[in-house]
């Protein structure tokens, strides 16, 4: 079988899969090939460069593959540094719910699953709203 479809996947077309880094299957699960783990290492090690912090280059936009990189644990260690935000459910390593006033996160705990990169994102614009930044900060914030 191959690995993208293209009912399914929006990098499949001609029979060339144009992002080699991840796959969606007929199922809908996305899932990374075997270099993926090595791009995103280069491009963390990129983002984390003296060069970058002294230029104060922020993202401009946050790309799927970066979020997906993103582990959970660096994210519900943030939160976990947030005054006044407390974790009210964890569903089995699924996702986490973070409180703090009328704010509401939704923390996915699964990098594997085809929305996590979504979610991450939804969490990020609700940070940024809470904390006055851009979700670009935090997210830089969280990786570094």
């Amino acid at each position: 079988m191959n690995p993208c479809e293209l009912a399914k996947c929006p990098y499949w077309s001609n029979d060339i899969c144009s992002n080699p880094d991840i796959h969606v299957w007929s199922d809908g699960n996305v899932s990374p090939c075997s270099k993926k783990e090595a791009v995103v290492e280069e491009a963390l090690q990129l983002l984390r460069t003296e060069q970058m912090k002294k230029e104060k280059i922020v993202l401009k936009a946050i790309d799927a593959k970066l979020l997906q990189s993103v582990k959970p644990e660096l994210v519900v260690k943030y939160m976990g540094y947030l005054p006044g935000w407390e974790c009210v459910k964890d569903d089995d390593g699924i996702r986490q719910i973070w409180v703090c006033g009328d704010y509401e996160v939704l923390v996915p705990m699964y990098p594997a699953f085809r929305d996590y990169s979504l979610r991450l994102l939804q969490a990020l614009e609700t940070l940024a709203v809470f904390e006055g930044r851009t979700k670009e900060e935090i997210l830089m914030e969280i990786i570094n």
